[in-house]
């Protein structure tokens, strides 16, 4: 029709010299490897892909297929991997070989390992020492007090000789009053 077609299909520039049918494959074929690279690279870049960090001999968890929303996402024993063919891996579990790609496992961790790589502020509450009170000297004859309401932000203190818990807030108190329409009620029993 003599019009430049606009359409989204990959062309090829024609060379100016007649090519043979060999040079047109290896140019077609140039060209999509090209934008299949291009397409890889910003997959990739989206989806944060880096390369994994399972290697030989690691051990490993299996990600299951869940029965019901109870059930856990990886399998409960770990398996060793074995050898390792491109992004799929195989692992041995008494002589049984299984292959799973690497997108399906994650890298188990040992339980001592676990207990090593802890922060000490997130101890578990079974390892937090209290300190022993001695009973003769607390006065246990009335219960303790609370001086203020508010002890949502407080600090609080509790003295062992007297029976009141002194609370030091550290946020305002609200003014506690019966509504205006009750102004003019009065209560009789």
């Amino acid at each position: 029709m003599g019009r430049k077609l606009r359409d989204q299909l990959p062309k090829l520039k024609i060379p100016g010299e007649r090519a043979t049918e060999a040079d047109w494959q290896k140019l077609v074929k140039e060209s999509d490897g090209r934008a299949k690279m291009k397409q890889k690279a910003y997959a990739d870049k989206r989806r944060a892909a880096g390369p994994s960090n399972i290697s030989v001999g690691n051990r490993v968890l299996l990600k299951q297929s869940r029965q019901s929303k109870l059930s856990t996402n990886f399998e409960p024993h770990p398996y060793k991997v074995v050898r390792r063919d491109g992004n799929a891996v195989v692992e041995d579990v008494n002589g049984n070989d299984r292959m799973r790609g690497i997108a399906h496992m994650k890298k188990y961790i040992e339980r001592e390992e676990r207990q090593q790589n802890l922060d000490p502020l997130e101890a578990p509450v079974a390892s937090v020492k209290v300190p022993a009170v001695d009973a003769s000297s607390l006065d246990i004859s009335a219960p303790p007090r609370v001086s203020d309401t508010s002890v949502a932000d407080a600090d609080v203190s509790i003295s062992s000789n007297s029976p009141q818990i002194a609370v030091s807030s550290s946020r305002p108190v609200r003014n506690k009053r019966p509504p205006v329409w009750m102004k003019d009620y009065i209560h009789t029993l």
